[in-house]
């Protein structure tokens, strides 16, 4: 049976304090359980930030970023692509289909052109929008997603040599006018056929021609920051386990203090002065680097952190902590930072000064129970603990009583953890 994501949170914080409650209150958006056993290998926001995806190991799961209800679901664990605010692409899992779906109904409503071959699940969408670059079995195809054709390839030259190929992620460079693809090798090593050689590389490639411009160092798995100002690599040194260069020098910039094999996601902060990291089960925490000062700024609360993605906004990191998603407020000068508006949709009026009406999705029939709680996380009062039916909820409760100040909302059942911030204003 499922352990409450709640319970094990404030068996945490009783152990590691009041300062860490009341750090994580204030970081959390909300907490949300979901069946995902073997969690989320990667998240990410829609465009204009109002959808979070989650890549669990057979399903993609859609969530409502406002207030982490899933509203949907589609078959299959590919990447999704999201090609404007209401439509994404993603590779059907025969792995020789690209597909267009509807944001909000989650159907098919068109294809992209294709041949038959085998397409990589590793993949890019231009920064305007308009190409979906990948590799097929034989080499570099280009579509236009406006047409639904192909419009450009190039094949993989085959060394003499080569026994296999493969790639990693690609990425288009800020203006769209190159792509760096990430490229195994596997070759025949001629002193010693039960030692093949593995080479590794970042190709750049131009746009327009699809010729290789250069080759770029592969230190391992990477992220070009959103200017392209940076390339950041994840190496396995315990004991600085990131690399930043500049993208266009080439020289190095920093290794950060940050133990390597428990790295479980870099990302960069939309104006790339911050970089985000996790770290998984040896490590457990999520930290942010400001890249100006070589300093770490702020440190989430422990926990077992699978990965990270960031709001175009800014504003929001989202990640999966095993078969659970948390929203944290980013942090990106410290503790002292404006929130600005606070879940007005989840909780009406808030700011109050009164009585407030709290809405949320109910996803099974179930007992639920709803506490209001202090800004160190400490139960002031419950506020309802009975059985609902599935659906939207509306509940109002009066809150007369409390002071001016911050408080929190938790609505907790086995199938569902969620934390939303009140604020009292009379």
């Amino acid at each position: 049976m499922k352990i409450k994501l709640f319970l094990s949170v404030l068996f945490l914080l009783s152990l590691t304090g009041q300062a860490n409650a009341q750090n994580y209150f204030q970081d959390t958006v909300w907490t949300k359980m979901t069946d995902q056993s073997l969690g989320f290998f990667q998240v990410k926001f829609s465009p204009n930030d109002s959808i979070i995806a989650g890549n669990g190991l057979s399903n993609v799961l859609f969530f409502n970023a406002l207030s982490g209800n899933e509203y949907g679901r589609i078959d299959g664990n590919n990447e999704i692509f999201f090609i404007n605010n209401s439509s994404f692409i993603k590779l059907n899992e025969d792995s020789k289909r690209l597909e267009i779906f509807d944001v909000n109904t989650l159907q098919i409503i068109d294809t992209l052109a294709n041949d038959g071959k085998s397409i990589s699940k590793y993949a890019a969408i231009s920064n305007n929008l308009r190409y979906y670059v990948s590799t097929t079995n034989d080499g570099l195809r280009v579509w236009d997603i406006l047409s639904k054709s192909i419009v450009k390839e190039k094949m993989i030259e085959k060394e003499p040599e080569l026994l296999s190929w493969g790639t990693g992620h690609l990425w288009f460079n800020c203006d769209d006018t190159k792509i760096i693809v990430s490229i195994s090798k596997t070759l025949r090593n001629p002193n010693n056929p039960n030692e093949p050689i593995k080479k590794n590389s970042l190709i750049v490639f131009d746009f327009q021609t699809l010729d290789s411009l250069t080759n770029l160092e592969s230190l391992g798995d990477y992220k070009i920051s959103n200017t392209c100002k940076y390339i950041a690599y994840k190496v396995k040194n315990p004991d600085f386990g990131v690399e930043v260069y500049d993208f266009n020098t080439k020289e190095l910039l920093w290794k950060i203090p940050v133990n390597g094999p428990s790295l479980t996601g870099i990302e960069f902060s939309p104006d790339d002065k911050y970089l985000v990291t996790s770290s998984g089960p040896s490590a457990n925490n999520i930290k942010i680097w400001d890249i100006t000062k070589n300093e770490k700024v702020y440190e989430y609360l422990k926990a077992s952190f699978m990965n990270i993605g960031i709001s175009h906004g800014g504003k929001y990191i989202v990640t999966s902590v095993g078969e659970s998603l948390k929203l944290l407020y980013a942090r990106w000068n410290g503790t002292n930072i404006e929130e600005g508006e606070i879940n007005p949709i989840i909780i009406y009026p808030n700011p109050t000064n009164g009585f407030i009406t709290l809405n949320f999705n109910q996803q099974l029939p179930e007992i639920t129970n709803i506490n209001l709680n202090d800004i160190n996380g400490i139960t002031i009062r419950n506020l309802f603990n009975n059985f609902l039916e599935p659906g939207q909820q509306a509940l109002s409760f009066d809150v007369n009583d409390l002071a001016n100040g911050e408080y929190f909302i938790s609505v907790n059942n086995l199938h569902l953890s969620l934390f939303f911030k009140l604020v009292v204003n009379r």
